[in-house]
């Protein structure tokens, strides 16, 4: 690890955001895991890494999306995105995302630091990092520098929410609905809470990702799953088993089909051996496009 990256990832931490245990997922297992000390010196590493990234790309608030599940089934790649926001005022590149409590249907609003990040016993150790347009990027650390971010939190948790309800809300509809009331600020619109943000996206042309779940999975799930609920969803969607949710690719599309995203960087996790000479891959311009990033 370089002095640089060291440096700032021991200021993040000393900020008071990192904690000794985890009491909330986004969706999935909540099973107790354990990290050797080798993989802590490398997940250490790797957020230093991540943070030496930012600190290039030195945007004033970016997506941060990381691989909770395997999710390839569903032709998805990314599971939970959050902000990570440069002047946090607990410290630099703090996270504001929203995370399940365990065993629970309700989530909270969680700020940490890169590193818990990456201690939540990810499937993997890829991250995506989306940069917005500078002008939403102030607009939405306005909206997280306020006390207005808590207006478009719903604590009754689904995985699977739909988006244009309040009944329930996934982690990544929060910030999904948070953008859009970014995009209100900047069209001089006021948008105070959930349901008016989701007219926003409605109006936008948003759509989420369109996930198949089979009638077996679905009874197992509704006596195993504390995290998945399906009575939000449209009938006749639902009877066919099509569950239309908040997704990383579906956040992405939207942004970069209304031209809101400036550019994304993707890290992949270096195998044990390849840390000293591996680097992240360069940065890539985004084309506006239809297709779910893989």
């Amino acid at each position: 690890m370089r002095a640089g990256a060291a440096a700032l990832l021991a200021a993040t931490l000393v900020a008071g955001f990192l904690t000794t245990g985890q009491a909330a997922r986004a969706g999935g297992s909540c099973a107790e895991y354990e990290i050797s000390g080798a993989e802590m010196v490398r997940r250490v590493d790797w957020a230093a890494r991540i943070a030496e990234q930012l600190e290039a790309l030195n945007p004033e608030l970016a997506l941060i999306a990381r691989i909770g599940s395997d999710v390839g089934e569903y032709g998805l790649h990314y599971t939970h995105v959050g902000f990570v926001w440069r002047d946090h005022p607990k410290g630099r590149w703090g996270l504001v995302h929203v995370l399940r409590a365990c065993a629970k249907r309700r989530s909270e609003i969680f700020d940490q630091g890169l590193l818990n990040f990456l201690l939540d016993d990810p499937f993997a150790l890829d991250v995506l990092i989306l940069e917005p347009t500078p002008e939403l990027q102030r607009a939405i650390a306005g909206r997280l520098a306020s006390n207005d971010a808590r207006d478009f939190h719903g604590r009754r948790y689904s995985t699977i929410a739909y988006p244009f309800t309040t009944r329930y809300q996934n982690s990544n509809q929060w910030l999904l609905e948070l953008l859009a009331a970014a995009q209100g600020d900047l069209a001089g619109e006021r948008v105070d809470d959930r349901g008016q943000a989701q007219k926003i996206l409605a109006r936008h042309g948003y759509h989420g990702s369109v996930l198949r779940i089979p009638p077996l999975k679905r009874m197992l799930a509704r006596f195993v799953r504390a995290d998945m609920a399906f009575d939000d969803h449209p009938r006749e969607a639902a009877w066919r088993g099509e569950f239309e949710t908040i997704t990383v690719a579906s956040i992405r599309r939207d942004l970069a089909l209304n031209a809101l995203l400036s550019g994304e960087t993707e890290l992949r996790y270096p195998r044990p051996h390849d840390f000293e000479r591996q680097r992240p891959r360069r940065r890539v311009e985004v084309a506006e496009t239809e297709a779910e990033h893989p």
